[in-house]
């Protein structure tokens, strides 16, 4: 239990978003995870996840912050104090400094005191300065977890340009192309890059509604584009052309990014079958000499199964995740990964129950987008080739 002068304070959470925050009562040496209408308080933020409002139980405000750009405190008020601040990082107010985890950052510099373990991008010359913050665009981008989503990032990057190689390789033995090939590998590379970079940027501990966003834009635009990559290569043995390759590789991660942002309402869906359909229909405009009415039906055919397949699967992940069965309550267990959270405590069960249900969820429906465009723009390109 907290010592004299000590407390100790617990984190509720929704997805990767800190929304409130009470004290646990302490019983006879034993700390006890209740929280009562007076220990509640209730965290809001801006669009950098910063902690903005604290409030009571009731809605009066208890507390108010505002940052300068780079994190400096510009203004506060309230009698309530708040330690996660700064996109909703740990200030270390003794050293001025937030723990980032990976590193500690400093915002009257405006940098991180210790470099980067990475460098995130040999092409990019702000990548070489390893002490950087966000990339240097504080107002629009965090760093979670001191590293701005790199490590998976380089990981899928590599994994998806192996998978480049492999696929071109085993399929173009006797139509080998040396440039062919380092499209084939680059393409991979760029699609890896894009899953594993929102995987990481999606499983922070910390992230804004921006980032979780532009998460779900990558994993949904790269899974797309892998999946489309693997079934060209595979549809297409000894006939791989350059021009064809990248159009369905392009049209598949606009649409599968597209798709994977648009949510599961009615508009929602309508949008999903207009936007698969308009992806069926650019690729086959582009990638046919002979145009015909017939085939552009035939298009639209092939978007409207992609959008089903799609909105079909969706719903049965939502209905397994978000419904009230065997697996959505057994899927990810009512603690926190530490397991300090019991299952008695009804607030702290659902709001862990619910990150777990989001987050896979979210996960799967993105890869489900990229499956489904897949699949539409493959049959419109099997359909060209009869």
């Amino acid at each position: 239990m907290p010592s004299a002068g000590q407390t100790w304070r617990n984190y509720i959470f929704i997805g990767s978003q800190r929304i409130a925050a009470f004290a646990p009562a302490a019983s006879a040496g034993v700390r006890e995870y209740t929280a009562t209408t007076s220990s509640v308080y209730f965290l809001f933020g801006d669009h950098l996840g910063s902690t903005s409002v604290a409030t009571d139980i009731l809605g009066s405000f208890r507390s108010r912050y505002l940052y300068k750009a780079w994190g400096e405190l510009r203004y506060t008020t309230g009698e309530y104090s708040v330690r996660y601040k700064f996109t909703s990082q740990r200030e270390e107010a003794a050293l001025s400094l937030y723990d980032y985890r990976a590193r500690f950052y400093d915002p009257l510099l405006g940098r991180f005191i210790q470099p980067d373990s990475l460098v995130p991008g040999a092409d990019d010359p702000l990548a070489w300065d390893r002490y950087a913050y966000a990339n240097n665009s504080p107002l629009v981008y965090s760093d979670p977890t001191g590293h701005f989503g790199i490590v998976g990032g380089v990981i899928g990057g590599a994994i998806g340009g192996m998978v480049g190689a492999i696929g071109y390789f085993s399929t173009n033995l006797m139509t080998f192309d040396s440039r062919e090939y380092w499209l084939a590998v680059g393409a991979g590379v760029v699609s890896g890059a894009l899953i594993g970079s929102g995987i990481g940027i999606a499983a922070a501990p910390t992230t804004t509604a921006a980032l979780s966003t532009l998460a779900t834009a990558m994993i949904g635009s790269g899974s797309a584009a892998a999946f489309t990559q693997v079934d060209y290569m595979a549809s297409n043995r000894d006939s791989f052309e350059t021009t064809s390759f990248v159009e369905t590789t392009v049209i598949s991660g606009v649409v599968g990014g597209t798709s994977s942002l648009l949510p599961m309402t009615r508009l929602g869906v309508a949008a999903k079958g207009l936007t698969y359909i308009a992806g069926a229909e650019v690729q086959y405009a582009l990638q046919t000499d002979q145009w015909t009415v017939t085939d552009a039906q035939q298009a639209v055919i092939y978007g409207t199964i992609g959008a089903l397949f799609d909105v079909g699967n969706n719903s049965l992940i939502n209905s397994i995740f978000y419904q009230n069965s065997w697996l959505s309550n057994h899927v990810w267990p009512g603690k926190s990964t530490e397991g300090k959270y019991p299952l008695s405590n009804r607030i702290l069960q659902q709001a862990v129950l619910s990150r777990g249900r989001n987050a896979v969820s979210e996960a799967l429906g993105n890869f489900i987008s990229g499956s489904g465009t897949s699949l539409s723009l493959g049959l419109v390109r099997r359909n060209l080739m009869e």
